[in-house]
């Protein structure tokens, strides 16, 4: 296999490479220096990642070995920006979120808090009067031993007729389809979410019906609702760096630094309320910190 082939599967396989702008098939080792900069970033992005929501787990997908080479383009590749891309996948845990359901299974079968808390009195109240009607018998006490076992059994008819309640309310929610919901509340649509962050990107999709999305420390921010019938999710996208508002291209000045991260561009693949709530939760200065 030749060395220009074996570069190119490199090039594929490797999520975390380092590429410089107009990728050709020529590839240069990198310089430590290069290699260093890669680290600093890819530590950097991977500090400032969102953490997994609960009930998700979080799988980062950097690979510091893919700085190993780099693409050799000429003209222009001496002065073009090295472009880094990191990706982090967050998949909802089904055995915390199965719990979490059984659990909220069991609450409900269980009824209203109120009737929640009337068990727990009545139970009370029987294991009370039990412990008296037994000191009654070794009394001898006879009437206070009646007296005893009538309050009894008053107070299991009344567990009975509480009992009854709750499977009767448990059961119209059933019929009615309330309960499905309830149970299906904590089961998200989409059970798969992915933040990429690639440094030193020139162009990013902005289309005319995407929404602006307010996220602290940021400029431009914005949700592209997926196609009409799209079985792709939307997807919120970030801008960092010096960015054309008008065609959200960037075109950072030549001659500084080629390791040097000029732009971000931050694209969180979910249903938009975890997308929100993974760029609330990025520390997305931490990033901004890296345009110099």
């Amino acid at each position: 296999m030749s060395r220009w082939l074996c570069l190119m599967m490199l090039v594929v396989a490797a999520p975390g490479l380092v590429l410089a702008d107009g990728d050709c098939g020529q590839f240069r080792p990198a310089s430590a220096a290069e290699q260093q900069a890669y680290a600093a970033v890819r530590a950097a992005v991977a500090k400032a990642a969102p953490p997994a929501p609960q009930d998700w787990r979080r799988a980062d997908q950097l690979d510091l070995q893919a700085a190993d080479a780099i693409p050799d383009c000429a003209p222009g590749s001496a002065t073009r920006a090295l472009r880094y891309r990191f990706r982090f996948e967050y998949a909802w845990n089904r055995d915390a979120g199965t719990a979490a359901l059984q659990s909220r299974g069991s609450e409900l079968g269980l009824g209203t808090a109120a009737q929640q808390a009337k068990r727990h009195e009545l139970e009370m109240q029987m294991d009370a009067a039990r412990e008296a009607r037994k000191q009654a018998r070794r009394a001898g006490n006879t009437a206070e031993y009646d007296r005893l076992d009538a309050q009894l059994k008053a107070l299991r008819a009344e567990q009975s007729a509480l009992d009854e309640a709750v499977s009767q309310a448990l059961l119209g929610q059933m019929q009615s389809g309330e309960w499905a919901r309830e149970m299906g509340a904590g089961i998200p649509a989409r059970k798969e979410a992915s933040v990429t962050v690639q440094v030193n990107a020139d162009a990013a999709w902005v289309p005319a019906e995407a929404q602006p999305v307010p996220v602290a420390g940021v400029r431009e921010a914005w949700w592209r609702p997926a196609d009409p019938g799209s079985l792709v999710t939307g997807s919120l996208v970030i801008l960092v760096g010096d960015w054309d508002p008008q065609t959200h291209r960037a075109a950072p000045a030549p001659g500084a630094p080629v390791t040097r991260a000029r732009t971000v561009a931050i694209e969180i693949q979910a249903e938009r309320a975890l997308a929100e709530a993974l760029a609330a939760g990025m520390d997305v200065g931490a990033v901004a910190g890296l345009v110099k």
